[in-house]
């Protein structure tokens, strides 16, 4: 299940209802947002994960760390979008495997492969050129403990944007809702 707040009284409902574990999209009126936005063609730039009540834990320019959500609910002109973790994920296997990389850096290198396949149209070859070990993207971050605690993905964690995660998301969701009927 998926659900949208933009606004600040929206979005702290919405984060007060999710679970820890719910995966957060993101986007904002920055630039690096934009660029991220631009390049991926799609709405959101950024993947974080609820961890408490108050907390997330992310990766992002500044490495893997646990924030605090006012960050992103009191932010005005943040919006976000909530999916629920899906059923076939073991949600302490992957809570436990995010905060096992709580310190590591930001992977700057990938990110820029990301951007050069989208210049030079080559696809998929950035996982094997530019990707750093212990350095992560958010994105890559999030699918790489999805991945560890049970979720299946068409490609490698590092090979996955913000785009792809929420489609796998969606669509892995969409899957457990119709068994459900």
């Amino acid at each position: 299940m998926s659900e949208i707040a933009n606004n600040t009284a929206s979005k702290d409902i919405l984060f007060d209802q999710a679970f820890p574990g719910d995966i957060f999209f993101s986007r904002n009126y920055g630039p690096i947002s934009w660029l991220i936005r631009k390049f991926t063609g799609f709405k959101y730039s950024h993947v974080f994960v609820k961890l408490s009540s108050n907390q997330v834990i992310e990766s992002d320019t500044k490495g893997i760390k646990i924030s605090n959500a006012k960050i992103y609910l009191n932010s005005i002109g943040t919006v976000l979008e909530k999916i629920s973790l899906p059923d076939a994920v073991d949600s302490v296997a992957f809570i436990n495997y995010l905060t096992s990389k709580v310190g590591k850096k930001y992977d700057y290198s990938l990110l820029l492969g990301h951007v050069l396949s989208k210049i030079f149209k080559i696809t998929r070859w950035r996982d094997n050129i530019l990707n750093a070990a212990n350095r992560y993207t958010c994105s890559e971050y999030v699918s790489e403990a999805l991945s560890q605690a049970g979720m299946s993905f068409k490609f490698k964690p590092s090979q996955i944007t913000p785009k792809e995660l929420y489609y796998a998301l969606k669509g892995s969701n969409k899957s457990r809702e119709s068994l459900k009927e």
